[in-house]
């Protein structure tokens, strides 16, 4: 059994920001205090807006003056930093099993036994999963069509930003729904059995028959992830952001993202895999017959062999409402026929 402890990020130097020695400048454009890129239909200037840090109450956008009440251009310095969330080594438990049994059916003969079982348990972490919407998501997804309304209570501008025409990308990352977090049970398992002997044919042959069955199931359980499509819905017409619906803040700030529109938004995906080989097997080789210059070796063999898998991800993102990149489930099988021959013909002996 092996027990591998945690090290985050966070507590080497070299790994505690994006790039070792460029401080926050290398991070995301998805923080706490929300990046807003827009044009003002007032104006019809591309503004890249956020928040000032340590911002107390709502903002308040002047379209004379976008960088105030509030709000503040954007610039690298504003970036996040997610190295101080994610780890640099997974914990994880590993326990391992191997038995081997060799029993002598005859002189020649040999009966063999192996089986191994491993599993693994491991948790990683990383920094809390950001929220990109606008045509500048670039997720290739729902994300990227997501226009918020004039109505919603939280909109400090006063108009839609729409997908279609003056809004191009929101980046918030929602440090209140805490970091994502991958639980990992991987199983794996493997035996063969078989006999292996000799013949006294020639200057002897040696035979196997041999016969392998393994299979590897692994189950990921992820926390801190998003659906989409209900924050395109909380983020849409209030009218039509009805219960369970809770309309969405992404212009507060930290904190203003409550656990009520967390539970709105959130949700615990399962992804599951798996993968089986079976196969079989069968050898001989050795010695035929002395020649001239040595013996006359040949070895012969055949394997069988079928592979099948398939992984299975969570329902919502099969349905495209993940918060990334869509995942379709996907199986398959093959099988292999492998023969080969081989034969060693001594032509010169003693020609050194």
């Amino acid at each position: 059994r092996y027990d591998q402890k945690e090290i985050l990020s966070r507590d080497r130097e070299q790994s505690s920001f994006p790039v070792p020695g460029t401080g926050v400048t290398r991070g995301s454009s998805a923080t706490p205090r929300g990046r807003f890129i827009f044009v003002d239909p007032n104006t019809n200037n591309e503004l890249d807006l956020t928040l000032t840090n340590g911002l107390s109450g709502r903002p308040v956008y002047n379209p004379a003056n976008p960088a105030s009440g509030g709000f503040q251009d954007f610039t690298g310095a504003d970036r996040f930093n997610f190295s101080q969330f994610n780890l640099l080594l997974t914990p994880s438990k590993r326990t391992g099993l191997f038995g081997q049994v060799r029993v002598e059916l005859t002189d020649n003969t040999t009966w063999y036994l192996k089986t191994l079982y491993n599993t693994r348990e491991s948790t990683n972490q990383a920094a809390p999963e950001p929220i990109f919407v606008g045509p500048g998501a670039g997720t290739g997804g729902l994300a990227d069509t997501i226009s918020i309304d004039r109505t919603n209570p939280f909109n400090p501008f006063g108009f839609t930003l729409d997908a279609n025409s003056n809004f191009v990308f929101i980046g918030r990352r929602p440090i209140e729904g805490g970091p994502r977090i991958y639980q990992q049970d991987v199983d794996t398992w493997y035996i063969s059995t078989g006999l292996e002997g000799s013949l006294d044919v020639g200057n002897g042959l040696f035979w196997d028959l041999n016969y392998v069955n393994s299979e590897n199931k692994a189950e990921q359980v992820f926390y801190g992830s998003y659906n989409i499509a209900r924050i395109a819905r909380a983020l849409g017409p209030v009218s039509q952001c009805t219960a369970p619906c809770v309309p969405l803040d992404l212009f507060g700030g930290p904190g203003t993202i409550t656990p009520e529109m967390l539970s709105y938004i959130q949700y615990v995906g399962v992804d599951r895999s798996a993968n089986n080989l079976e196969m079989i097997s069968a050898n001989i080789s050795g010695d035929l017959f002395d020649l001239p210059a040595g013996a006359l070796a040949f070895a012969a063999g055949y394997e069988h062999r079928e592979q099948d898998g398939f992984f299975q991800p969570d329902a919502v993102t099969v349905s495209g409402e993940s918060n990334g990149v869509p995942s379709l489930p996907t199986s398959g099988k093959y099988d292999v026929n492998e023969y080969y021959a081989e034969l060693a013909i001594p032509v010169l002996s003693d020609t050194a």
